[in-house]
């Protein structure tokens, strides 16, 4: 079984692709999207809704990349955010992901942001080093996360999905043989 751990963000989407038989990571990458730089001539929700479907077009792909049967995992955003565009952006990033997984007919399971810090690095507070560090000890022969650090870290968020899930999911815990 192949697991897609997400952790996703409007302008940057961390993905994690594990092998549950092989145990172990296939890859790690982050999606970027940008906001256009043509502004006079694009209206805001147009260039939102342009980097939503190279989102979903990257996901789709990514996963089209290997065999089914497959699992996503997903970071789920509880608020907290810093201004309504933030929560606006989250939801619609989120509905996003849910069109795709709906459209591919893909079993899901969603985990908060404070079951992964926990998973992770035991660490309800935890901030982005804590969490990375737990990450790169947990999946210690995996050396292949981004050397650029605002890459890195999305896709370490994904990572500490996949943590939360190998610790806690019945569906992985039976594709184990646990």
């Amino acid at each position: 079984m192949i697991v897609f751990a997400i952790d996703p963000g409007f302008a940057a989407t961390g993905v994690v692709v594990y092998d549950v038989k092989d145990g172990e990571i296939l890859t790690s990458r982050t999606i970027r999207t940008a906001p256009s730089p043509n502004k006079k001539q694009l209206r805001v929700a147009d260039d939102d809704f342009e980097r939503l479907r190279y989102t979903a077009g990257e996901l789709v792909g990514i996963m089209r990349e290997y065999p089914k049967p497959w699992l996503v995992l997903f970071e789920m955003p509880t608020g907290g955010a810093r201004s309504s565009r933030a929560v606006r952006s989250m939801s619609l990033i989120t509905g996003v992901l849910a069109g795709v997984l709906t459209a591919m007919d893909i079993p899901y399971e969603a985990y908060t942001p404070v079951e992964c810090k926990l998973a992770a690095c035991g660490n309800r507070n935890a901030g982005k080093g804590d969490v990375e560090k737990g990450v790169i000890k947990y999946f210690e022969t995996y050396n292949k996360w981004s050397k650029k650090k605002t890459d890195r870290e999305h896709a370490i968020d994904a990572g500490s999905v996949l943590i939360c899930a190998l610790k806690s999911s019945p569906v992985l815990k039976f594709f184990k043989g646990d």
